[in-house]
This record gives C-alpha cells, structure tokens and sequence, in this order.
C-alpha cells in the first residue's frame, strides 16, 4: 500500500513534479473550483505531499488530498473540478479518487488527486510519512509492518482452519483496508471442480459459506469495522499506546518489541513486512528480520 508518485494518471495532459509553491497555488485553484475551504484542502495533504508543502522534500509526484466523504459528494465535486481543468481529469469510483491536471502558471500543469475517504482521520493515520524528518524509511514500510501485526496478532472473534499441512484453508480474521480501516474479512479456498481436491488460493467467501463447510468453526460473521487509530492502536497494544507512538517504523518496532511477548510471534510478524518490502524493493531496517 503506498501512495501513487509521479502524476500518472494525468501524463497524457503534461503534469509534471510539484514543488511546495506549485502546491500553494494548487491549493487556492482547487480550493475555488471545488467550493471546499482552502484550510479544509490544506490540513488533508498526505503522505510525501505534506513534507513538500512543509519545505522538507524538494517535490513530489503528485499532491493527494484526503477529502470527507461524509460531507462532500464525490461527483458534484468531480463535475466542478473537471470543468475548471477543461476536462483534463478524471474519476475513478471505485478507488473513490479524482485525478486532475491544474495549471500553476508558467504553462506548468501538476497532479491533484482528490481522495475520498469515510474518516479523513483514518487517512492521515494510514498515509502519514515521516521520512527525513523523523524516519529514514517511507511511510509504506511502517504500514506493511502494522499490517502484519493485524494478520498475525489474535483477535477476539477471529478464526483460522488449518489443513493437517499447517496451511490456512479458511479464516475469519482481521485485515487492513488502508482506505477503509481495519475489519474482519472472510476467505476460503475453492474446490477444484476437476479433482475434487482444495486449490491452494484463498477467495473472498459470504461467512455462511465457511460456515457450510466448517460447521464446528467458531467466529464472528461480521467485518466489525475499526476507522478510529486509537481503537486500533489499543485492539493491538493495549491503551497504553497511543497512534502518535507508532508514526513511523523505528517507534512501531520499538512498540512491538516492548509489547508483545511472545519472541516467535514478533518473528513471523518481522519476516512477513520483509517479505512484502522485498518484492516492492522497498528499503527497511535491517532489524525488522528479527524482531
């Protein structure tokens, strides 16, 4: 999970990198085009953006704002950004983001993704970066690390089947949507309808159907959706930890390393975010394989 860079989604009308003044005239451009408060637009920058706009990065790809679903209507503001950037944009509803192409002057054009979220609260939890002012690593390698405390960490209604191997074969249990927060999935693997055996994926399954072929399997059949980071942050570490705690990956570690106990846990946990940043070449603290 990890914040598009580069202004792709607007290539074709010529953005380009966005310094911290092509920000600040971004801003009052969308602020007058969307009819949203230009301090609401300013306190919602995420990710890398925010450093740039603090002076803290020379630019950024593109510059992401988290706007509030609940308040905003995500096609009335599409309908009056798109007509200001002369249909240079577009929206994509189901990953509930708008992408525009905004002049800054000079003939130069930048990426503003407007991106729709139920708590903007959430989203500047989960998009939050610290890298080169209190972190040396991107916000994605705290994330994937929080992540894998969400997978592997018992929480109460959960569930796994394992088949005599070890192998998950179904699960009732927790997941970060980085969108949405975090919340109880279900998933099961299929039968090969050729030979009749298991196939080795998991799919997404209704909990009657786990509960079909389970029958004996004890768990929650709701997603139970968390989008508050204090619940989160005390569903994982208890109340003494607090979201501010774990804003970066060197204070997450540090987290895990004092509050969960179990020495084999912390592994797996450790090595599951490695394997992730490895194959997304996403540098890490050495550390992180052996928590």
């Amino acid at each position: 999970m990890s914040l598009k860079e580069g202004g792709n989604a607007t290539a074709e009308w010529g953005t380009t990198r966005a310094t911290q003044k092509d920000m600040q005239v971004a801003l009052q451009f969308m602020s007058r085009a969307s009819c949203i408060p230009i301090d609401e637009l300013r306190s919602g920058l995420l990710g890398s953006t925010e450093l740039t706009m603090l002076g803290l990065r020379k630019d950024s790809g593109d510059v992401d704002i988290a706007i509030d679903l609940g308040k905003y209507d995500m096609a009335d503001i599409h309908t009056k950004v798109l007509a200001a950037v002369n249909n240079e944009g577009s929206l994509a509803s189901g990953l509930r983001t708008g992408s525009y192409a905004v002049p800054v002057g000079g003939g130069k054009k930048i990426q503003v993704d407007l991106m729709y979220f139920d708590s903007v609260k959430w989203a500047k939890f989960m998009y939050h970066s610290d890298e080169g002012r209190n972190s040396k690593y991107k916000g994605v390698v705290r994330n994937q690390l929080l992540m894998a405390c969400v997978r592997h960490m018992v929480h109460p209604g959960d569930m796994l089947v394992m088949n005599e191997d070890g192998e998950i074969v179904a699960r009732a249990s927790r997941s970060i949507d980085p969108n949405k927060g975090m919340r109880r999935i279900f998933k099961m693997v299929s039968i090969n309808k050729r030979t009749g055996q298991p196939n080795k994926t998991l799919g997404t399954v209704t909990p009657a159907e786990i509960k079909a072929r389970y029958p004996d399997a004890q768990f929650v059949d709701r997603e139970d959706l968390v989008n508050d980071p204090v619940a989160l942050v005390h569903a994982l570490f208890g109340p003494g930890v607090e979201p501010e705690n774990i804003m970066t990956v060197e204070d997450l570690m540090d987290v895990i390393s004092r509050k969960v106990d179990d020495a084999k846990l912390r592994e797996t946990i450790g090595l599951d975010a490695a394997t992730t940043l490895d194959r997304d070449h996403i540098p890490y603290p050495p550390s992180l394989r052996t928590l």
